[in-house]
């Protein structure tokens, strides 16, 4: 599965450093596994990705997933 997305109209006055994909387990929608492992270099400080292929396990098969966008900066991060 892709992920797409397109960067926050407000960046809080500092550019953007990179994002972090997070998800939930599937059933208690709290958005606490990173998809990419930290600090990935294909995702982290990377200010101009707008996607990520995301791998699904057979577990997680028939499951609702929520996923959550975190967008850094050099003030820290926020979802979105």
């Amino acid at each position: 599965m892709i992920v797409r997305w397109i960067p926050p109209k407000d960046n809080g006055g500092c550019p953007i450093t990179g994002y972090a994909l997070y998800r939930d387990d599937g059933v208690s929608e709290t958005t606490n596994i990173e998809v990419n492992s930290v600090n990935d270099p294909l995702v982290r400080n990377i200010p101009t990705l707008r996607q990520l292929e995301v791998q699904l396990s057979n577990a997680d098969l028939g499951k609702r997933i929520k996923y959550e966008l975190r967008v850094f900066n050099r003030e820290g991060s926020v979802a979105s």
